[in-house]
Parts: C-alpha cells; structure tokens; sequence
C-alpha cells in the first residue's frame, strides 16, 4: 500500500508540475532549496526527480551538488575496487614461464618427492606458477621485484618486492574449488611477510591455471591498533583469507588521484545513510566522525563494533576489516549474541568490501549465526541451544567447526558448522541435504555424496573407513 501511496503522490506532484509555469517552478525551486534535503525530496517525490528537477531548471542548489559529488566518490570506489580485484586474478600457461622459471619448474620435477605420478607434474606446475603469478602482479604494479629462489629455491622466502622479502604461500585444488587456510610454520617465531595465492586447475589435463592472489599478511601491520583479536590472532601459523589484504594497500601502490568532495552538510549525510545511499562515499569523508556516522547506519545490537571499525578507518588501515568482521562475528557466535546481517553486508562491507573468498568465509559465520537460535540438541530434542555452550574447534588444515556443547552430558556435542572430509565443502546445520547424525554419542553433520551419507571422518556410521593409505591425502602446500 505504501508504494501504491508514493505513487499517486508522485502523480500529484507531476501533474502540479505540468500546470506551474517556467518562471513559477523556479521560484519555487530556488525557495524549496534553503529547506532541509528530506523536505526537499518529500516536497518533490522522489532522489532522482529531485535532482533532475534542479538540473532541468537549471536552479543552483548545494545538495544536489553534495549528492551529486558523493555519487561520483561512490563510482570512482567501485571502479577502483574492481580494477584492483581483476589486477588479483592471473592466468598463467606453462609457457607463459620465463626462462628462470621454467628451469625453477624443470628442476622441482625432478627433486620433488614421487608421491603420486600422475600428480607430480600438476602440483609442481601449479605453485611454481603461482609464484610466477604474484611476480607478474608486481610487475605490473611497477614495483622492484627480485626472484630469490633463483640464488636458493630453498630458502625460507621466495621474492624481494619493492625492498621485502615475501614467502608465497598456496592452495591448490583440481577440479572442484575449496575454501582452504593457508599454512606457514614459520609465522610464529619469525612474522614473516606472507603472499597468499588459490591457485585452481579444472583437471589435471587442462593448460590454463588460474590464480587468486588473496593478498599480504604481516603482523606489523597491525602494530598501531588497540583492539585485541580473540580466535583469529596473529601468533599463529594457520590462516583463514580474512587475515590477508590486498597488496596495493601493503606496497603503498597509488591509484588515481582522489576526487575533490565539497563540504556535505549533516542533513545530507543523515538522509544518506537513513535510506542506505552512497555508504562507501560518506565513510571515505575525512571530515567526518566515523564513529558517530556508525552509531547512526547500525542497528543497536551491532554498535558495539563501532569502536573498532572507526579506529581502522581513522588509521587509514580498513583494509584489515575483513579480519577483524571474522574475529568479531566468531566472538557474536560464541556468546550466542545477534548478528544483524544487514548490517553487516550493507553497512560494514561499506567501510571496505571483502574480496571474494573473504566474502564466502564471513557468509558462512553469518550463516552460522543466522541458523543458532534452531540448533537443537542431537541427544535430548527437547534442550535448545539456549542452556548449551558454544565450543570453537580447529579441524584438519585449520578448517573451523562449531559444536554446542550437551547441557544434560557434558561429553556430548551438536555441531553446527564443519567441513566435509570427502568434498571439503562447508556444513551448516539445517543447510539444504545436511542433518545431524544419528550415531549413539555422534552429533557430527552429514551430508549425501554419490548416494551415500558422510560424517565426519571418524564417525562410527558415516566416517572414513577405508584404510589411510594414500600419499595424495598427506601432500599440503
């Protein structure tokens, strides 16, 4: 009914328009304009008609211009952004190879362990090329990069970029694409820089690998910040793709140069963030609180990520949102706290959009936190989540499960987020094909697969029993 109401509104106001003058519809302009922007748009209908009323008139109006420069802000953060995450994505052939390279190549097949020789040549291609994927970037990105394995292909860092020293780091998947964490054993006693990369294959046979670079993490970036994290901490060797941030951010790489946005007054900044327009623009201002600008666009059960989103945009370090969203809704979870995911996506993502595996990670905790209120106990039906606590757990590769914990028997658990063993896709209780199992004393998720139910992998009923004996299920890059 609303709707059908602000359309016969606006037909009102149309029909007015036809029947006022040139010279009266300016005059009315020119006064409606010292008005606030919401009077201004309810006088006449709509955003869009608003300003092209003022441009069809031609009657000077400062809040047309301020809207007008936060769309051209909003527009040019789109663009850059885009431009940023194609830069990221680098398909490389084998002979696409530099010479240096390809002899890096020649060489890892002979040395590297023939655990399985149909896949040697397939591994050994893929994060060889991977790193000839990060080269290119710097490249492209004109930053100095030097190729330190062609001096010691076994030392600890693969390339000096821009005057420091990287370790590419990879996953690899052949045909079905994964969602896996990133492994350095070095982190912990020597915080080394760290250049993560997907790398993806559609079959052993194709030509055409393709690459994601996910980004830089250090812990020194975060040396400026106040905040703690709680679960995804920096002294650790296992990493999610929210720990990592594009590398234009870490290497300083410029982009074009910034819009000039005239002064926005409050009333204008007010009505954006009311109806949700031009978030990404108003969170760019310099001239403006962040932390009062989020008091205002999020809901009360999500202010109390206020602080910390206004103190990464103030030190100019937003890029490390993503990481600090994960830590933030983890902690949500595990205190069976709301998440609004709203504000979330169209808020918070404003401040700086997660890249796309970042993306995936944070709609699975958002998933997860959307489905708590209905997890029920696997073992007593008739306990909800509401008298269970919330355990996180650390599967194979670093792969994150939740389980709530049985207030009846304390040895007893539903999970509610896990991955399969078998496909290595995420599980979320009350997901589409995915129950609980009924194994006495289980409580994993299962899932169908080529007609039959998996568990987890040592499920009783549903795991892995076949002998572990393939060299292929042991082999982590």
């Amino acid at each position: 009914m609303a709707g059908i109401a602000d359309q016969h509104q606006n037909l009102e106001v149309f029909n007015y328009f036809k029947r006022t003058s040139h010279a009266e519809r300016r005059t009315q302009l020119a006064s409606l304009a010292a008005q606030p922007i919401t009077t201004q748009i309810k006088q006449i209908g709509s955003l869009d008609t608003w300003a092209h009323e003022y441009r069809r008139f031609e009657v000077p109006n400062n809040k047309v211009d301020q809207v007008a420069a936060l769309e051209r802000l909003a527009e040019q953060l789109r663009t850059e952004r885009s431009l940023a995450e194609d830069s990221l994505k680098i398909a490389v052939q084998i002979n696409d190879l530099p010479p240096s390279k390809r002899q890096q190549y020649n060489e890892r097949l002979r040395e590297h362990p023939d655990l399985h020789p149909e896949w040697n040549e397939c591994f050994v291609r893929l994060y060889t090329a991977a790193e000839w994927a990060v080269e290119r970037w710097a490249r492209t990105a004109k930053l100095e990069c030097i190729d330190l394995n062609i001096a010691n292909r076994f030392g600890p860092q693969d390339y000096r970029i821009d005057g420091r020293n990287v370790d590419v780091k990879t996953t690899i998947s052949v045909g079905r694409p994964e969602l896996k964490s990133y492994w350095s054993p070095d982190n912990l006693e020597t915080g080394e820089i760290i250049c993560a990369v997907r790398s993806t294959l559609k079959n052993r046979d194709e030509g055409m690998s393709e690459h994601r670079i996910q980004g830089i993490f250090h812990s020194h970036a975060y040396d400026n910040i106040s905040v703690p994290l709680t679960y995804f901490q920096l002294n650790n060797n296992l990493f999610n793709p929210c720990y990592f941030h594009t590398p234009k951010a870490f290497f300083g790489v410029k982009g074009p140069p910034d819009i000039q946005v005239p002064h926005i007054d409050a009333d204008v900044t007010d009505y954006c963030i009311a109806n949700g327009k031009y978030l990404a623009a108003i969170f760019y201002l310099p001239s403006e609180d962040p932390a009062a600008l989020l008091r205002k666009a999020l809901p009360p059960c999500q202010r109390d990520f206020v602080p910390v989103a206004a103190e990464l945009i103030k030190r100019k370090l937003r890029h490390l949102l993503s990481h600090y969203l994960a830590d933030y809704c983890l902690s949500k979870i595990k205190n069976k706290e709301s998440i609004d995911t709203d504000a979330v996506t169209h808020v918070l993502w404003s401040i700086c959009e997660p890249y796309p595996d970042q993306e995936l990670f944070l709609r699975t905790l958002l998933q997860a936190s959307a489905i708590l209120p209905i997890v029920r106990c696997a073992h007593h039906p008739d306990e909800g989540v509401e008298r269970m606590n919330i355990e996180v757990a650390w599967g194979e590769r670093g792969r994150l499960i939740l389980r709530a914990r049985c207030p009846t028997n304390r040895t007893l658990s539903t999970t509610f987020l896990a991955y399969s063993w078998k496909t290595l896709e995420t599980l979320v209780y009350g997901g589409p094909g995915i129950s609980v199992c009924d194994a006495p004393d289980c409580g994993c998720l299962t899932h169908m697969y080529d007609g039959r139910k998996i568990g987890r992998r040592y499920c009783s009923r549903y795991g892995d029993h076949r002998p572990n004996n393939s060299p292929l299920s042991r082999i982590f890059f």
